[in-house]
C-alpha cells in the first residue's frame, strides 16, 4: 500500500492533469509481471514493525510480527479494526497496471484513472487513502519488493508527479 498527501501540496480547486507514479524494484528473480495499482477505499495504519533481514545476506523476506496500527491481511489498523474485505478492501477495477521486471529498475504507473483518484483526493482529502499495489498472486516465484520512503537512498523512494492546473484567482 502507498499514500501520498495530495492536499497538503497541490493548491485547492486546482485541476489535476496527469499523474506518475516512479518505484524501485530492489529485489525480485526478475520475472515480468504484470502490477496494477487499485484505490483503496478505507485507511490503513503503517506500525513500527520492521521486517526480518536474513542474515545471510538475502535481504528480507522472513517477515516479522504485526505492531501495533499495522495494515495486515486482515486489519487496517492491527489489531482493533479490520479490513471488511480480507487482503484489503479496494476498487476492484485498476486504476493502472505496468509491466515490471527485474532488480535495480524503477517502473512507471500513469493512466486517466490515476488522475481522477487524485483529484477526488484532492477534493476530498478525507477519501484519500492511497492504491493497493497488487502483483501476480497466483503463481509462485513472482515477488517484487519495492523500496520505500525509508530507503537509505532518496533516488531510490516512490515519487508520484502531478501536473496540475491551478484554479484562476487562486
Amino acid at each position: 500500500m502507498i499514500a501520498f498527501d495530495i492536499a497538503d501540496n497541490i493548491p485547492p480547486g486546482s485541476t489535476v492533469d496527469s499523474v506518475t507514479l516512479t518505484l524501485h524494484v530492489s529485489r525480485t528473480l526478475n520475472e515480468l509481471q504484470t502490477v496494477r495499482l487499485h484505490r483503496l477505499l478505507a485507511d490503513w495504519g503503517e506500525g513500527d514493525s520492521v521486517a526480518f533481514i536474513n542474515p545471510g545476506g538475502g535481504g528480507g523476506g522472513g517477515g516479522t510480527d504485526a505492531a501495533a496500527g499495522d495494515a495486515t491481511w486482515v486489519h487496517t489498523f492491527f489489531d482493533t479494526q479490520s479490513w471488511g474485505t480480507l487482503g484489503g478492501d479496494f476498487s476492484p477495477a485498476a486504476s493502472a497496471q505496468s509491466e515490471v521486471g527485474g532488480a535495480d529498475s524503477s517502473y512507471t504507473w500513469s493512466s486517466d484513472e490515476m488522475a481522477s483518484d487524485v483529484q477526488s483526493w484532492l477534493d476530498d482529502p478525507s477519501s484519500n487513502f492511497g492504491w493497493i499495489i497488487i502483483g501476480n498472486e497466483g503463481d509462485n516465484r513472482t515477488t517484487k519488493r519495492f523500496d520505500s520512503k525509508e530507503n537509505s537512498g532518496e533516488a531510490n523512494r516512490p515519487v508520484l508527479t502531478v501536473r496540475f492546473t491551478k484554479a484562476s484567482g487562486g
